[in-house]
Formats: C-alpha cells, sequence, structure tokens
C-alpha cells in the first residue's frame, strides 16, 4: 500500500512537470511566433519603403541610373535578409513540430502511466475488500465457536 501511494504521488510529481513543461513550450512557442511575425512585418515594412523610393528615383531625371543602382543593391540586401528569416522560420516550423511530437508523446506515456496505476490501484483495492472479507468471516467463525465454547462451558458449570 506504501510503494502504491509512494507510484501515485510519483506520477502526479511527473504529470505536474510535464505539464509545467508543456506550458513552457507553449510560451516558448507563442514567443517565436510573435518574433516571426514582428520580422515579417518589418520586411513587410522595408519592402514597402523601397517601392516608395524607387517611385520617387524614378520621376527625378538627372540621377535616375545611379539611385536606380542603389536601390537595386538595397534591394538585393532586403532579398538577403528575407531569405534568411525565412530560412529561420522554416527552422522554427521543424522546431515547433518535433516540441508538440515530443509533447504527445509525453501525454500519451503519462496517460498509459496512469491507466497502468489506476489498474493496479483497483486490483489491490479488490484484494484487500477480498481479504477483509475473509478476515471478517474468520472473525465472525471465531467468535460464534467461543461462544460456543462458553455456552458448553456455562452449561458444565
Amino acid at each position: 500500500n506504501f510503494k502504491l501511494n509512494s507510484d501515485l504521488l510519483n506520477a502526479e510529481s511527473q504529470k505536474s512537470a510535464i505539464e509545467r513543461d508543456k506550458k513552457h513550450l507553449i510560451e516558448d512557442l507563442r514567443r517565436a511566433k510573435e518574433n516571426l511575425n514582428d520580422e515579417h512585418g518589418k520586411l513587410q515594412d522595408l519592402g514597402s519603403r523601397y517601392k516608395r523610393q524607387l517611385q520617387i528615383s524614378q520621376a527625378k531625371h538627372s540621377d535616375i541610373t545611379s539611385r536606380l543602382s542603389e536601390e537595386l543593391a538595397r534591394v538585393e540586401e532586403l532579398r538577403e535578409s528575407l531569405a534568411e528569416h525565412q530560412r529561420q522560420e522554416t527552422s522554427a516550423r521543424a522546431e515547433i513540430s518535433s516540441l508538440r511530437q515530443e509533447a504527445a508523446e509525453a501525454q500519451a506515456s503519462h496517460e498509459t502511466l496512469v491507466a497502468e496505476l489506476r489498474a493496479e490501484l483497483d486490483r489491490q483495492t479488490t484484494e484487500g475488500e477480498r481479504r477483509r472479507g475473509d478476515a471478517v468471516r474468520q472473525l465472525k467463525d471465531e467468535k460464534r465457536e467461543l461462544f460456543e465454547e462458553l455456552s458448553k462451558l456455562k452449561a458444565t458449570l
């Protein structure tokens, strides 16, 4: 019974740890998503700024070629930056997927352990109830025998 209680406490402790880890993972995923969204917004802002600047440059007459080449260089930097952010996003998504898989496996393992512990508890409870019933019957039999002996003794006296 002590071992069962110890096992149950251990299972509850593991469950709490898994839940805590799960909450931390969810919060980390939420922050990663927010960061990705922020970076995406910044890239969109940079792209919009580039388009406005390109329209202004095209409107100017004397230095259109030099300004255009400057803007093209900036666009290339933005493309490289965008490509890097896309690689980071892809990597983050893969990590998120991996963490979700780990969380699902941990949850399944936990549920299996809880089911096994419940089954063992039910088995031990049933066994304990059977033993208690046997002990009660034995005590009743002994009590009856003692009363019979007492009656015989009283009759003898």
